[in-house]
């Protein structure tokens, strides 16, 4: 409608006609943090548990550090529980990628102290179960690839580190004690 003769300039808004099918990707950004978040959950009551049951086979294994395994195991698994009591909370809700991260990286620091307190360091048994974290963050979190290989880097990197701090083994010493407990006879 024309005002005093002046035509009404057009608005640069959208034009008529349909409009094309956005996705909801609101809703599944939401379903998809919620799956995450329970993801984690099961994350980390599943190392919890697994923490303190496998810590009935340390006197077997280790005898002679089993106080201070079954202490780094208690200790892993408060600290997981404590990640378990964070997801529930609104930060939890908001960031459950970056708690499952953590989750992983707990647990990868878990199993390194575990292998330092057994005085295996690099070369102990229980870094196997850093095998066991990351197929665990990869199986249990439904997350992207991206987001697992991140997780799965930060364990493998906390084992590289304890592995350089630790130095190189000693062979010589290993060697020698490990001939002669097999054999029956004293080293010369």
């Amino acid at each position: 409608m024309a005002v005093n003769g002046v035509q009404p300039t057009p608005s640069p808004g959208p034009e008529p006609g349909p409009r094309p099918a956005r996705p909801p990707l609101g809703a599944y950004d939401a379903e998809s943090l919620a799956r995450c978040r329970r993801g984690t959950a099961v994350y980390c009551l599943a190392v919890g548990m697994l923490l303190l049951a496998f810590g009935a086979l340390d006197r077997t294994r280790f005898p002679g550090a089993t106080g201070a395994l079954l202490l780094v195991r208690g200790a892993g698994a408060a600290a997981l529980g404590l990640l378990l009591v964070l997801l529930r909370t609104r930060l939890g809700a908001r960031h459950p990628r970056a708690l499952g991260v953590i989750a992983a990286a707990i647990t990868g620091a878990i199993e390194q102290v575990l292998a330092l307190a057994a005085e295996g360091g690099p070369e102990s048994p229980i870094n196997l179960g850093t095998t066991f974290a990351m197929l665990g963050v990869a199986v249990l979190i439904p997350w992207s690839p991206v987001w697992s290989a991140f997780a799965c880097l930060l364990v493998v990197g906390e084992y590289v580190g304890t592995a350089a701090r630790a130095g190189p083994p000693d062979r010589s010493s290993a060697t020698s004690s490990r001939s002669s407990s097999r054999w029956g006879s004293s080293p010369s």
